[in-house]
């Protein structure tokens, strides 16, 4: 029987493997055929969504993430209030399909998923 899933990374990516563990966990469980509904970046994981530079020799999990929801359908929601508390202007460089969300859209998570697992610390 498949399962609807959320996902809520609250680690930013260059501090933490979060990201990274939650990207191969969503990766397993699509290919389960498992329906994820969402990704929510919340407190240090809403900079997943300003554009940054990228060291060559390392993994791009923003674009990890870009490629997996284009291909599965599923939405990136950046938590609007951590954004702007981290740095994060109107003006900032985002990274489409990355959208800017507020609250609702994680308490919606916890209404249409059947399991919302936290990825970070």
């Amino acid at each position: 029987m498949s399962s609807t899933f959320s996902l809520v990374i609250v680690s930013a990516p260059q501090t933490s493997q979060g990201s990274l563990s939650a990207y191969h966990f969503a990766k397993a469980l699509l290919k389960k055929n498992h329906s994820l509904l969402r990704v929510f970046f919340y407190s240090d994981g809403a900079t997943h969504g300003m554009m940054g530079e990228i060291p060559q020799d390392e993994f791009n999990v923003h674009e990890a993430w870009q490629h997996l929801a284009e291909e599965y359908h599923f939405e990136l929601a950046v938590c609007s209030g951590s954004f702007f508390r981290r740095g994060g202007t109107p003006e900032t460089a985002f990274i489409p399909p990355f959208q800017l969300k507020g609250l609702t859209a994680l308490s919606e998570s916890y209404l249409h998923s059947d399991k919302v697992i936290v990825f970070g610390s």
